[in-house]
């Protein structure tokens, strides 16, 4: 029997697609055909106790590198085993009791540093230095990441693999009168909204988004409403001015993260999905949409047209254009659709793959309209 060793750490990350690659990957593996003895190894989550954020990030920083260089290697040899896994780079010795392997899911704090804070992006790029140096082979989660991580760290292609994402197997597929229930039991809405998923970081292009949908709005005053899933408190971001200034309170409406079971009803009755991300490893969201049914118009950058069939428009304003014309049928479908059978379940976790992101909070996030009232404006 081989016995494994596998990183986890991030799957207190919940709700977010590196969690739940780790928790299912590590499901995967104890289900597999194979005998594999799995051996989940973590960092205690004792940042917790420090008084305040910045000690919070300094001590994570400083336990990350004592769990990864002097705990792990410790457990890894008390524990005999054949091979250790990290979910994501961390520092590694580089004289291990075992080979390593180590999945990378981007190296965006080398490629857009900008993006990353200062104390986690340099904890990151310590993390990839080591494990591009001493792991024996690594994972990419698309054909793009692993171009980036041979060319940046200039290793022999054969040592890095791309094993592409699947979506969430567990991701529930309601049907067409369970999805029209949800969405206007928590967030009163009807079937056609304009959907988007992510968070307000820089590279996700939210502005982006809210600067096309006023366009479309002027050009269709019957435009459904444009609906943001996990963008949190938009209040406190440039947004606000922008969506003051086009009109756009009672339009553009936020949530942060939400369950499982909203999240598959809301791709289901999405008249449109919009993602135009300036970067992703893989982009989970696009795939989520698609498995549903849902149009979706995506970035032409890194690795999203390798999820998504690729569209003729040349630039944003024709996708503006093109979508004002069309929105009002496509609208109209949204909740009559079904989703293809083979779509339902893209998951390849019988193959190999990995999986998908779903969101985890137990607490349903009501969507709070974009109003400007007593709100404040970073910057």
């Amino acid at each position: 029997m081989i016995r494994i060793a596998l990183e986890t750490s991030i799957t207190r990350f919940v709700g977010t697609g590196l969690g739940v690659y780790a928790t299912n990957l590590a499901q995967a593996l104890s289900e597999s055909a194979i005998p594999i003895d799995i051996i989940r190894c973590e960092i205690p989550d004792v940042m917790r106790k420090a008084p305040n954020l910045l000690v919070q990030k300094l001590f994570a920083t400083y336990w990350q590198i004592v769990h990864a260089r002097i705990v792990i290697p410790l457990k890894v040899k008390q524990w005999r085993c054949d091979l250790i896994h990290y979910t994501m780079p961390m520092p590694v010795p580089a004289k291990m009791p075992c080979p390593v392997i180590t999945t990378f899911h981007d190296i965006i704090p080398f490629i857009h540093p900008e993006w990353a804070p200062p104390v986690r992006g340099y904890r990151l790029r310590q993390g990839m230095r080591s494990a591009a140096r001493h792991a024996q082979h690594l994972i990419a989660d698309s054909e793009t990441t692993r171009r980036d991580v041979v060319a940046h760290f200039g290793l022999p292609a054969c040592q890095v693999t791309a094993v592409p994402l699947g979506a969430d197997r567990q991701l529930p597929c309601p049907s067409e009168a369970q999805a029209r229930q949800i969405i206007r039991t928590h967030y009163q809405l009807d079937p056609g909204f304009v959907l988007c998923v992510g968070s307000l970081e820089p590279r996700k292009n939210i502005p982006r988004v809210i600067e096309a949908f006023s366009v479309l709005c002027r050009r269709n005053p019957a435009m459904p409403p444009l609906v943001v899933v996990g963008g949190g408190d938009w209040r406190k971001t440039r947004l606000h001015a922008s969506i003051t200034k086009n009109q756009l309170q009672s339009r553009v409406f936020f949530t942060d993260h939400v369950p499982a079971a909203h999240l598959a009803a809301l791709f289901r009755c999405a008249g449109v999905f919009v993602y135009p991300s300036l970067y992703e490893g893989f982009g989970i969201p696009p795939l989520e949409a698609m498995t549903f049914g849902c149009p979706v118009i995506t970035s032409n950058t890194s690795s999203l047209p390798g999820r998504c069939v690729r569209a003729t428009a040349t630039s944003w304003r024709a996708v503006v254009t093109g979508t004002a014309r069309s929105f009002p049928a496509r609208a109209g479908r949204a909740s009559t659709r079904d989703p293809s059978p083979a779509a339902q379940r893209p998951s390849a976790w019988s193959s190999g793959r990995g999986p998908g992101r779903r969101r985890t909070d137990p607490d349903a996030g009501s969507i709070s309209r974009s109003m400007p009232g007593g709100s404040t404006v970073d910057g």
